[in-house]
């Protein structure tokens, strides 16, 4: 019986971290974030993320569904996107200015990050 429940514990606690951006692009979306995701989740293994994963949606409407559903850690995307959801109390927007630092990161522009609360 012991057996059994540690292994549901295992499962249910190891999970993805997730990066969202709304898109129409899923692959091009995945090519440039995946990396990252996987290191982040590679730093918080300690927290229980095990990998990373990229979602894209069509629009705000469905990010803010992903967000509230708990299934984004992480959104990338516009300033309008990072002011609506600040002001919806769905996240807090940190711009990275640090270009270097962010190329390195993400091997692309510099990027508007927001956490989700």
């Amino acid at each position: 019986m012991c057996k059994y429940i540690l292994l549901l514990f295992v499962f249910l606690s190891s999970k993805p971290f997730v990066i969202g951006r709304i898109g129409s692009n899923p692959v091009k979306n995945a090519q440039q974030l995946q990396e990252m995701a996987d290191y982040i989740a590679n730093k918080l293994k300690d927290d229980g993320f095990t990998s990373g994963k990229v979602i894209s949606v069509k629009n705000y409407s469905e990010l803010k569904k992903e967000i509230r559903a708990g299934n984004i850690d992480w959104v990338t995307d516009t300033g309008l996107v990072a002011a609506k959801l600040e002001s919806e109390v769905l996240a807090c927007a940190v711009l990275l200015t640090d270009v270097t630092q962010l190329r390195l990161a993400l091997g692309a522009k510099p990027q508007l990050l927001l956490f989700v609360l």
